[in-house]
């Protein structure tokens, strides 16, 4: 059965859309790309506590380099899903590439939180201001990070345009800094947590200088697969939606998923910010990713936030 408009948006397939049995009869293989991180987390905890095969999948991830890289993947064909970074999905549906939103990943909440600027704990650098003119490592550019550092940086006494970008996977980061090949970096956890031994952070949360909470990243697909497959993608959707729900209320049994997944010490798996996994797809969320985008130029206009959502057919 394929949900219908109302009930897809509203509660992005809060009932599973196949009976139990019939989904351990005949599983669906899809494949899905999720960046580095706990942005694409969503996906590992709809796998491990069985949401995925409660809704009749056999869901395949593999981890890309970022989220850039999985939405040109998407694209290509190369995966059925992907975890995408809103403001590299925005930059694709300006110029008409078929993705769309088909269920919200992770939000970025107001305070604390682990996606940060990180210097050296023995760096001169102690503000905004002391980042002009430096080099400062971020996995891809032109993305919503990449905005919201900008944002910050004027925000809080610093020169966007004298910030020289570098673009560099997560995991090499922290060695980047050691050897003083970078000046700072931004981080998501668990790398940002990872490297707080030798490194410190310049403020409590990248995205300060937007309203919070926005949606950072969503579960994408290409239209001509959604055409082919809608049933499917409700499905997968209708599984994210239950993980959310799930993820939201159980930090303790997410750090220990996250702790097994991505190979954890404990120390780090206790301490990691967790990403609030969205519950419905609010176009208001997506409306400060857009705004912030165009006013750095990463989009030469804005478009409306309910043209990157997917509907299934009625």
């Amino acid at each position: 059965m394929i949900a219908t408009r109302g009930t897809f948006i509203a509660a992005a397939g809060a009932a599973l859309a196949v009976p139990h049995a019939a989904a351990a009869a005949d599983p669906v293989t899809v494949s899905v790309g999720i960046p580095p991180g706990t942005m694409g987390a969503i996906v590992e905890y709809a796998k491990e506590r069985g949401f995925f095969k409660a809704a009749g999948l056999d869901v395949r991830p593999s981890i890309l380099n970022s989220g850039a890289i999985v939405a040109t993947a998407v694209t290509g064909g190369s995966f059925d899903f992907g975890a995408v970074n809103v403001g590299s999905l925005a930059s694709a549906r300006l110029p008409g590439l078929p993705l769309r939103i088909i269920a919200p990943a992770a939000l970025i909440p107001a305070g604390r939180y682990g996606e940060t600027v990180v210097v050296h704990k023995d760096s001169p650098i102690r503000n905004a201001a002391d980042l002009d003119g430096k080099t400062v490592g971020i996995v891809a550019l032109k993305t919503v990070q990449h905005a919201a550092f900008l944002a910050w940086l004027d925000k809080r006494g610093g020169d966007p345009k004298s910030v020289k970008m570098f673009e560099m996977p997560l995991p090499n980061m922290g060695a980047m800094l050691e050897s003083s090949r970078i000046d700072a970096a931004i981080m998501v956890d668990p790398f940002t947590t990872k490297s707080l031994a030798a490194n410190r952070t310049l403020g409590p949360n990248l995205y300060e200088a937007i309203p919070l909470p926005v949606l950072c990243y969503a579960i994408c697909a290409a239209e001509p697969w959604l055409a082919a497959n809608a049933e499917t993608a409700v499905r997968f959707a209708s599984a994210i939606h239950a993980a959310a729900v799930w993820a939201n209320g159980h930090g303790k049994e997410c750090r220990s998923v996250l702790a097994a997944t991505m190979s954890l010490e404990p120390s780090v798996a206790d301490t990691i910010y967790l990403p609030l996994m969205g519950t419905n797809l609010d176009p208001s969320r997506i409306t400060p990713v857009i705004d912030v985008l165009v006013k750095y130029g990463f989009l030469d206009k804005a478009l409306a936030p309910s043209d990157m959502i997917w509907r299934p057919p009625a």
